[in-house]
């Protein structure tokens, strides 16, 4: 009787798994893939989303329930448009490759924004997350956000006394007028 031995690298099994699992991943999630054509003329941002004329990162109104995947930035873009969809989190690091002057996530159902969700961005100037259901915001100093200009938190729903750190310059122009419930606001 003779017996068969196989042998089974353990990280060609690992890769292999990984590979499945990534396969699923995305099938599960639809994630839409960019085409070679549309990479080339450097739009770092895959379906629904679009870009319009090399300056602006276009995803609004496009019903989007999490962030969109973005790919490399080879430069900063004037502004990522997220207003008008479906997205109530910001997770961490979630716009860790983001290059852009002006983010807007206007129009939203945005409840929780982590700490680190704006880790990463660069050249951020203008950050506008009103018309929300935020409560409070947390400390956006560990987002290292130095150039940060304005920040509009505007038509929310505070229930929290609402304390905004100074954002790492004091040249930051704030921006909260009628929100609800807001009973005092420390700076």
């Amino acid at each position: 009787m003779s017996s068969i031995y196989i042998h089974i690298d353990m990280a060609d099994l690992m890769i292999t798994i990984f590979h499945i699992w990534t396969l699923v991943v995305c099938l599960s999630r639809k994630i839409n893939t960019i085409s070679d054509k549309e990479f080339s003329n450097g739009c770092p941002v895959v379906m629904p989303c679009h870009c319009q004329a090399n300056v602006v990162l276009q995803c609004s109104s496009v019903r989007l329930k999490q962030l969109p995947t973005f790919l490399d930035f080879t430069f900063i873009w004037n502004e990522l448009d997220l207003s008008d969809n479906l997205l109530n989190t910001l997770p961490p690091f979630g716009l860790q490759v983001v290059h852009v002057k002006k983010l807007d996530f206007s129009a939203n159902t945005i409840t929780i924004i982590h700490e680190m969700s704006l880790s990463g961005v660069q050249g951020l100037e203008f950050l506008d997350l009103s018309h929300n259901y935020l409560t409070y915001i947390p400390s956006l100093c560990s987002a290292k956000l130095p150039q940060l200009r304005i920040l509009h938190l505007n038509y929310n729903r505070w229930v929290h006394t609402l304390h905004i750190p100074l954002l790492l310059t004091p040249y930051v122009i704030l921006s909260i007028h009628i929100n609800h419930k807001v009973q005092s606001c420390l700076i």
